[in-house]
């Protein structure tokens, strides 16, 4: 009898962050309340008050979840490249923006850097903790397999990556719109072809 309702509970709260999830990305973050999330996930305020102090609170768990499915990709490609071995379309996947389309579907992203940017500070700082061990695990992975440039010094690499991730977040936090006329995905996806590329031709 504990077990099933412990297994309610949590089917409870995931329905929560699921619906979240979905709102957030569809609405973005400040039109989405309370009262229309619990009437989408068929929950009780009491319920919701229950697991989460207020929106941020849910807003955290969903971005955790978000950073648990990048490490889960991550390792799955990492356990594919040992057995297989990597090729350079599978390490371009995680840069790839239409991977992440969802997440420029409405202003989720602009809003979150510059309306909760400590909500974002301390999902990046548990990410460095959660994700950024795989990531590195797997570029030392394409580095050993050939993808990269034997000359990369890694601690570099890892620590020029999130400095630019950190630049491109600021930029927005301080409401410094993307060039031109380009969208927030393609401005990302030029930030990373740049990135990955440089500029020289080769």
């Amino acid at each position: 009898m504990a077990y099933n309702k412990k297994r309610r509970t949590t089917r409870k709260k995931k329905d929560l962050v699921e619906t979240a999830h979905r709102l957030f990305l569809q609405e973005g973050i400040k039109a989405v309340t309370i009262g229309q999330l619990c009437v989408e996930a068929s929950a009780s305020k009491a319920t919701f008050y229950k697991y989460f102090t207020d929106k941020e609170g849910i807003l955290s768990e969903m971005l955790d979840g978000v950073m648990q499915e990048s490490k889960d990709k991550m390792e799955e490609l990492i356990e594919q490249s040992r057995k297989h071995g990597m090729t350079e379309e599978m390490l371009l996947k995680i840069f790839d923006m239409k991977e992440y389309e969802s997440f420029f579907q409405s202003s989720f992203l602009t809003e979150l850097m510059q309306d909760y940017p400590h909500v974002l500070a301390d999902y990046s700082s548990r990410g460095e903790k959660i994700v950024m061990p795989a990531f590195r695990e797997l570029v030392e992975l394409a580095k050993e397999q050939g993808i990269l440039r034997e000359n990369i010094n890694i601690d570099f690499f890892m620590s020029y990556a999130i400095s630019l991730r950190q630049m491109v977040a600021y930029r927005i936090q301080q409401g410094e719109d993307v060039p031109g006329s380009i969208t927030l995905e393609e401005y990302q996806t030029h930030f990373y072809d740049l990135f990955l590329y440089g500029i020289v031709k080769r």
